[in-house]
């Protein structure tokens, strides 16, 4: 261990203001990232409906040639679609929140999946006054009306096609004719909606078992628990001694720096013509320069820090880290069942869940996994249990530590109200296994799990790709 390095966390000079300007100007960067201008709110949506329309398109073209046994019990029968996205679609029109834009990826949905009556409400939101809006207007008109296309109409929708601009729309039109474009586009279709069904019953099964995993840890642990109980870990610096004036700072800039690193290495490579990778290391740095930060201002290092959060060295059984992490996830499954009665339909996490950034390439959809499963597991973990609960519990006690920490954990993430209180109650979660256990291990497993769960359903069911 360096010489005195237990000397700022032991340290009582550090000011309350001091750790306060830091914290306002966290939260005024924060508030910032995580406040997206109309606009953007608008095309996040845009695409989040859109591709919803998609995807239930592409599933009810593919899903026609399936029994109807399988399709029912995975949910891409017509009538299951058709009830899924009337749910959705019906809450948005309520709430007067339909795009124009994507109006007429819902008329030619609902017209395909049998429901015309809110095909021709959607087709009634169409906005007219621009010259792709006509358009939309005349392509779902023909669609709906099962008209014939006018030539002008048909040869700028083959011209957009051949200019890879398509649509929902135009996909459906194509496919009415028996040239080259309409196989074309009919073959891509069954692809990429057979590819859609068989990920997501994929998913399904994955998430089924998860599922009955989570029951089988929940009645373990309640069988269990008393024996249960670690031992402190064997190791010199202790969280308990932390100052959590110092802790506290210390998280505040170690998300700065981690947001400057992000920012300095994606404008760098992006002038230097690698706007992708840059865009890909900047969402690693911004996970890992702040864990770096706090594992050397906190403890002497990584190693340090390892042995602290009992992830090396730890002296764990396998069935006790095996039924913590699995009770870790019977809270979880209990939060989903909560989510799902607070939205039914989906509508007040849409625009959380479907990103374009996500789903729209290949190598973002890896990109997805990547932090999704693997980095954001380990680094938040490390980062928000590890030393933002962990300082802040002597002082503040383990209930108020862990609703602090959570609140930061979900103020982070920049989602809807819906999807902050969803975050900050897995947050919860995640204090009461290192508490409880002692150790981080359970609840990186329980969190690389569930976001690797939720990744696999978005990216199964909405990604073209």
């Amino acid at each position: 261990m360096k010489k005195g390095f237990q000397r700022p966390w032991e340290n009582d000079a550090i000011r309350w203001w001091s750790v306060a300007i830091w914290g306002v100007v966290w939260i005024g960067l924060f508030t910032h990232l995580n406040s997206p201008s109309e606009l953007e709110r608008r095309a996040t949506e845009e695409f989040a409906l859109r591709r919803v329309a998609e995807a239930a398109t592409l599933q009810h073209f593919a899903g026609s040639s399936s029994p109807d046994w399988l399709a029912k019990a995975f949910g891409f029968d017509p009538e299951s679609l058709r009830e899924e996205t009337a749910e959705l679609f019906d809450e948005f029109m309520a709430e007067g929140e339909l795009p124009a834009s994507v109006a007429a990826h819902w008329a030619v949905m609902f017209d395909a999946l049998g429901d015309p009556s809110r095909a021709k409400e959607a087709w009634e939101q169409i906005n007219a006054s621009t010259p792709l809006g006509e358009k939309r207007k005349e392509i779902a008109l023909a669609l709906i009306e099962d008209a014939e296309p006018s030539a002008s109409l048909r040869a700028w929708t083959i011209m957009r096609y051949r200019q890879g601009i398509s649509e929902l729309p135009t996909w459906l039109l194509l496919v009415r004719e028996s040239d080259s474009e309409g196989e074309q586009v009919r073959r891509w279709m069954e692809e990429k909606g057979t590819a859609m069904i068989r990920r997501g019953m994929l998913a399904h099964g994955v998430s089924l078992l998860v599922c009955l995993a989570a029951l089988g840890g929940g009645i373990a642990f309640l069988r269990r628990r008393k024996e249960l109980s670690l031992s402190a870990p064997p190791f010199r610096l202790s969280a308990q001694g932390w100052n959590s004036r110092y802790a506290l700072r210390e998280f505040f800039i170690a998300e700065l720096v981690g947001v400057g690193a992000a920012f300095a290495v994606g404008f760098l490579l992006g002038q230097l013509g690698y706007g992708v990778l840059g865009w890909m290391l900047s969402g690693i740095a911004i996970f890992v320069v702040p864990a770096i930060w706090l594992s050397y201002r906190l403890t002497p290092g990584p190693r340090a820090a390892l042995r602290l959060f009992r992830i090396r060295d730890s002296g764990w059984s396998y069935r006790q880290l095996t039924v913590f992490t699995a009770a870790g996830l019977c809270f979880f499954a209990m939060g989903i069942g909560i989510l799902f009665l607070l939205d039914p339909d989906g509508s007040g996490s849409i625009s959380d869940s479907l990103r374009p950034g996500d789903l729209d390439s290949l190598g973002n959809v890896w990109q997805s996994f990547l932090l999704a499963v693997i980095l954001a597991p380990i680094v938040e973990e490390w980062i928000f249990r590890g030393f933002l609960y962990g300082g802040l519990r002597k002082r503040c006690g383990p209930v108020l530590a862990a609703v602090l920490a959570s609140g930061c954990f979900a103020a982070v993430h920049g989602y809807s109200w819906l999807g902050l209180v969803t975050v900050f109650g897995y947050g919860l979660v995640f204090c009461w296994l290192y508490q409880r256990s002692g150790s981080l291990v359970p609840g990186m497993l329980v969190h690389a799990i569930y976001n690797g769960v939720v990744t696999l359903q978005l990216v199964s069911w909405f990604s073209l790709h």
